[in-house]
């Protein structure tokens, strides 16, 4: 089973709780946080250590800590896989982030701003990142941190009509189904400077005609955590909990102060069956910085393959 968690960036902890639908204080603190996480994906949490050019994963549930290097001084790989030295040997931010469970692999989309590309870290190979000389340079949203629409057309198409009036913002984020189900893309459509949401809009991707299909509900039986940092489909086969429902976050960092609308809560639901947005947890007060909440999964041995 897969348990939801939301992990606030000053320390805090909210558990969801099944059946109802709730956030709660949980307390859970991870092992050696020395300050708020700048990163996030599945369990683990990123952390920034006092170490020259370390970064500590850490899991808040079970305690375990693992470092990797910051992203710098990367190898360049041609096609013929020969390593050389290339010039990008400054240190660049990690904006989204994934660890294979086996063989400890980490794949990271790093930049500045709004260009980014994928890099590779393998323990086995060497204390250093690699990047493709194969793969440019790229757009990526600032906000969600997944890749503009355009690179993703590159290999699937549509998925445009996501409204196109200039007084809708939108952000994407994309999910992989649990068990095989393919891939999704979730379109957050927003209201009033990207504070307010509006709806929700899903697409399937079908790769046999390289084409996002949209989707008007998940069968009934998963629920989606979408967030910048960490995004999942869980399988909602439960009685305690109902499927075709959105749990999303505020991913804005915006200072209080600014004269903006209020927008959304900090947690929030959409029920993609009726169209209707709930709250779950009001906006609770943060620290300067550019890291939102995000969503963390805490798994049982037989959750692997949930989602």
């Amino acid at each position: 089973m897969v348990q939801p968690c939301l992990a606030l960036p000053d320390g805090r902890f909210f558990a969801f709780q099944l059946g109802s639908s709730v956030l709660t204080p949980h307390d859970i603190h991870p092992s050696s946080s020395g300050g708020s996480y700048i990163g996030a994906t599945g369990a683990q949490l990123l952390f920034l250590t006092d170490g020259d050019g370390v970064y500590s994963l850490v899991n808040p549930f079970t305690g375990s800590e693992r470092l990797i290097p910051v992203p710098s001084g990367f190898r360049v790989h041609e096609e013929e896989i020969d390593e050389e030295e290339g010039y990008w040997s400054e240190e660049m931010p990690v904006r989204k982030m994934v660890v294979c469970s086996e063989g400890g692999l980490v794949a990271a989309i790093v930049g500045h701003e709004h260009s980014a590309r994928v890099a590779l870290y393998k323990p086995e190979v060497a204390w250093s990142w690699s990047l493709s000389a194969l793969d440019p340079w790229r757009c990526y949203d600032s906000q969600s941190g997944e890749p503009r629409l355009s690179a993703v057309e590159r290999v699937i198409d549509g998925g445009g009509n996501c409204y196109t009036l200039k007084e809708y913002t939108r952000m994407r984020y994309l999910v992989v189904r649990p068990h095989g189900g393919g891939l999704l893309m979730v379109c957050k459509v927003m209201l009033e400077y990207g504070t307010t949401t509006y709806e929700f809009l899903v697409f399937q991707a079908d790769f046999r005609s390289s084409r996002w299909v949209q989707v008007d509900s998940l069968g009934g039986e998963e629920v989606l955590f979408v967030g910048r940092l960490c995004s999942r489909a869980v399988r909602a086969d439960r009685r305690d909990v109902r499927g075709d429902q959105i749990f999303f976050l505020d991913d804005s960092t915006r200072p209080e102060g600014l004269g903006l609308p209020l927008g959304d809560a900090l947690a929030n639901i959409y029920n993609m069956k009726d169209g209707s947005l709930s709250e779950m947890l009001p906006m609770q007060p943060h620290g300067d910085g550019e890291v939102p909440a995000t969503w963390l999964f805490c798994e049982d041995e037989d959750a692997n393959m949930e989602g």
